[in-house]
């Protein structure tokens, strides 16, 4: 008896960060996996995007037929989705050049063995499995079903040629990935295969000369010999456009670009001709499909990457920082020569590379190897920018890290030991780098004290530059926060009435105080707080809100109707805590990780003012 199973993968990619067909088939189809299957690693892998739209749609007289078996199928496993046969048929197309190709054994049913390689197996037989290696991009073995989940009918064609090995190809075969079902009294699995049938049943992919052009005739697949994977998936989303499309290649993969590791062009009846994406036509491409703050705000990270790239191959660094053998931004870690070196490169260039050193200590395969990633700063005149950070070409989107006010700053992990490290460490969508994945648990020695390391490496590279007798700027919220009383634009008069030209008496000394434990700021809806990295390990937090009042207590005065924390209509987020705990108008935890620790609360009414009140008990355990 088989399990009942109704495949779900696809929910992998449905996040806050990819928010759009185009964004999805982009991150895994268009980018990773060409790159990961170029016949030399980090050589260019060339990708051609073709998006039918509605203007070039298949009428149901052509398409269907290429879904006789599989409509009473679909039928029975999603009635809804079975209306699609009726329309017509949008589509979209997939090709890398340049790639390997599914190579391997197309009769093998179980998993390789002894290194050999079978990328056809994986990409076709696999579930959760991948062959690909610690160095690839992707590793997760279900970023293929983007492919399925990107139509409604769930399926996809394959046309691959192989670069070496028997059987070279064309080779072409189609797969369908439904719900379980039956039809009648017959039950169904997901998996339906257009193929044909070796000796023992096993589908395989057809080779036969004349269905394979009459399939690259209809579906507009441009591949004849050349090596690599062509993807066409039928009855596609209608966000997957030639406009959408080229925004979310250029967004994700502009480093890759920019790197010379990757080229695209789209095609789709509502360009006006094939846009071609690569290192030297970037710029006009961002200039000419984003909206101007869109633009301006991705250019800045072009030119900041191109200016490191061309260093990088020069060997070009400002700083390397030294090792160091525990996960710290510790005080003295950047020395005075080097704060001196990177303020002026700051000062006089605006830009400036720094290397930081990471031991990666494999416990599993009893290995260290000293790695490293690089940190990119660049002074701007105004604004909070966001870290950017990057796993050999792909950006990490949801990597959470303090910005760096006055500074554009980018974190690029590159290195093989670090990027097999922290890519671990990602999700099936890659979106961010949480130690509490299979893949990276237990492997690595404080691997997750390593990533809250990198995480916080724009910050701390700064405040280290400053240096740590810098003085607090009171005075960099005045134009948000004014004195109370005061009037926009007009400066109080200090001292009480003047005296004609007596000298105004010094102020008193204020009494030194000490530099508060809990810091809490305002963000839109809500409120984050942070703590001193002085604070012990088990240290207990409680933040205890109200709605500030023109009369008595606001936390004392708080009333269930002001708010309750619990009500659903809060996010509550942690990092480097435990023992989270969240009551009507109270969060309480326990600190584990003071560098890496923050709570940030959002929902609350954007038009009131807050009050937050902490108590910090410096208590171990």
């Amino acid at each position: 008896m088989s399990k009942l199973r109704d495949p779900v993968q696809g929910e992998f990619f449905n996040t806050d960060t990819i928010k759009d067909p185009a964004s999805k088939i982009t991150r895994e189809g268009i980018g990773q996996n060409p790159m990961d299957a170029t016949v030399e690693k980090g050589g260019l892998a060339r990708v051609r995007v073709y998006a039918s739209e509605a203007g070039a749609a298949l009428p149901p007289s052509v398409a269907r037929p290429y879904f006789s078996g599989l409509v009473p199928h679909v039928e029975a496993s999603s009635p809804r989705a079975a209306q699609a046969f009726d329309e017509h048929c949008q589509y979209f197309v997939v090709e890398d050049f340049g790639t390997k190709g599914l190579i391997g054994d197309i009769h093998a049913t179980r998993e390789p063995a002894g290194g050999e390689e079978n990328h056809f197996f994986y990409f076709v037989r696999a579930e959760g499995k991948s062959g690909k290696s610690g160095t690839d991009i992707g590793r997760w073995g279900i970023g293929k079903y983007v492919f399925p989940d990107s139509g409604a009918i769930n399926t996809f064609f394959a046309l691959t040629v192989r670069h070496d090995g028997p059987h070279p190809g064309p080779l072409l075969l189609g797969q369908a990935v439904l719900k379980n079902h039956s039809i009648g009294d017959d039950d169904f699995q997901p998996d339906g295969y257009w193929a044909e049938l070796d000796a023992s049943g096993v589908p395989i992919p057809t080779s036969d000369a004349s269905i394979i052009d009459e399939f690259r005739d209809t579906w507009k697949v441009s591949r004849r010999d050349e090596p690599g994977l062509s993807v066409v998936v039928p009855y596609a989303w209608d966000g997957l456009t030639g406009s959408g499309l080229v925004k979310a290649i250029c967004s994700e993969y502009f480093i890759a670009i920019l790197d010379r590791r990757l080229e695209v062009t789209v095609s789709a009846p509502s360009l006006s001709a094939d846009v071609e994406i690569t290192a030297t036509t970037l710029r006009a491409v961002v200039r000419g499909h984003f909206e101007p703050d869109e633009a301006d705000s991705l250019l800045a990270n072009i030119e900041l990457v191109d200016w490191y790239l061309a260093r990088k191959r020069e060997k070009e660094v400002t700083v390397e920082l030294p090792p160091v053998g525990d996960p710290s931004w510790k005080s003295g870690y950047l020395d005075e020569d080097g704060q001196a070196t990177l303020r002026t490169v700051l000062s006089t260039s605006g830009r400036a590379i720094v290397r930081v050193p990471v031991p990666v200590i494999n416990k599993i395969a009893n290995e260290e190897t000293l790695s490293f990633f690089d940190v990119v700063l660049e002074r701007v005149e105004q604004g909070q920018h966001r870290p950017v950070f990057v796993r050999e070409g792909l950006l990490i989107p949801d990597v959470r890290s303090k910005s760096a006010p006055g500074h554009r700053t980018i974190v690029l992990v590159d290195d093989d030991e670090l990027a097999r490290m922290v890519g671990d460490s990602e999700g099936p969508a890659h979106v961010n780098w949480n130690s509490g994945t299979e893949q990276f648990k237990g492997k690595y020695a404080q691997g997750r004290n390593w990533l809250g390391f990198i995480k916080r490496a724009p910050e701390s590279l700064l405040r280290l530059v400053r240096g740590d007798d810098e003085e607090v700027d009171h005075e960099v919220l005045a134009d948000f926060f004014p004195v109370p009383g005061e009037s926009k634009g007009t400066k109080k008069p200090s001292g009480g009435k003047p005296r004609g030209d007596d000298p105004k008496p010094p102020p008193p000394t204020p009494p030194e105080s000490s530099p508060r434990k809990v810091s809490v700021y305002p963000i839109t809806g809500g409120f984050r707080a942070r703590v001193r990295e002085d604070v012990p390990p088990y240290s207990r937090l409680s933040l205890a809100v109200g709605y500030n009042r023109r009369r008595g207590n606001p936390i004392k005065r708080w009333k269930p109707d002001d708010f309750r924390l619990t009500s659903g209509t809060f996010e509550v987020q942690s990092d480097g805590c435990d023992e989270v705990s969240v009551s009507e108008n109270l969060i309480e935890c326990r600190v584990l990780d003071a560098e890496r620790f923050e709570i940030s609360v959002i929902g609350f009414d954007v038009t009131r003012d807050l009050a937050v009140r902490d108590v910090l008990d410096e208590g171990t355990e």
